[in-house]
């Protein structure tokens, strides 16, 4: 067991909190992502009963449209499943970050005990700050695949001479869907524990490493004198 303060056990407590929230986060957004990707193979089908034709009719312009589409879905179901596996992948990385969390909070190294022995802190801090920069990258990675989204269907429309309207204005990673929000979150959440870390650094009595439960060791004022002890290390000095 390593010494926790006070206010370790707060920002542990703190970051029990952050990961169950992202753990939650994340199984929304992969949940939305199963249920965009049925609704895509949904428009796809329907598109095909509608028009009355597929990428097979001897209808030539029915087919092309049909090809077009269908080639558009599969691009945007692609970019779904690369979605799907970065929030997995967050998903995954928040549950570390809750045994961290919970290493900070008791001060027990058993949990990811290779990891920085003796220094929970930073480990804590290490990881809230990758999980900020995890969210911002998939962020970024969002507005890509919003854009793209966008774009392949602005094409479909111009090739299918049909009217658009106002463009629509290209998404950021910080306004193109969850990544955005999870950067608020984890940096909020950075921000309280870096500040109570920050009023509260130093050591714990003037030490930071663990000390031993039983160390076989006993004080040198209530230790017994060993059959080699000369008798003037015991009387006191003049």
């Amino acid at each position: 067991m390593v010494p926790t303060k006070k206010s370790d056990r707060l920002i542990g407590f703190l970051g029990i909190l952050q990961a169950l929230l992202l753990i939650w986060f994340a199984q929304i957004v992969i949940d939305d992502a199963i249920e965009l990707q049925d609704d895509m193979t949904t428009i796809n089908n329907n598109f095909k009963d509608e028009m009355g034709c597929d990428e097979s009719s001897d209808d030539q312009d029915c087919a092309d449209v049909v090809a077009d589409l269908t080639g558009w879905i599969d691009g945007v179901k692609s970019d779904i499943v690369i979605w799907q596996a970065l929030y997995a992948f967050a998903g995954i990385a928040s549950v570390v970050f809750l045994l961290i969390s919970i290493r900070l909070m008791t001060g027990t190294e058993m949990l990811l005990n290779s990891l920085f022995t003796n220094q929970n802190r930073s480990l804590f801090f290490y990881t809230t700050i990758f999980l900020t920069i995890l969210g911002y990258l998939m962020g970024m990675f969002e507005a890509s695949m919003v854009n793209s989204m966008l774009d392949g269907m602005v094409e479909l429309f111009e090739k299918w001479d049909l009217a658009i309207g106002e463009t629509p204005p290209k998404a950021t990673p910080m306004n193109a869907g969850n990544g955005g929000l999870w950067v608020i979150v984890s940096g909020l959440f950075l921000a309280i524990n870096g500040l109570i870390g920050l009023l509260t650094r130093g050591p714990i009595n003037g030490t930071e490493t663990a000390v031993p439960a039983e160390t076989g060791a006993v004080p040198a004022e209530i230790r017994e004198p060993s059959e080699g002890t000369q008798l003037d290390e015991l009387l006191p000095p003049k």
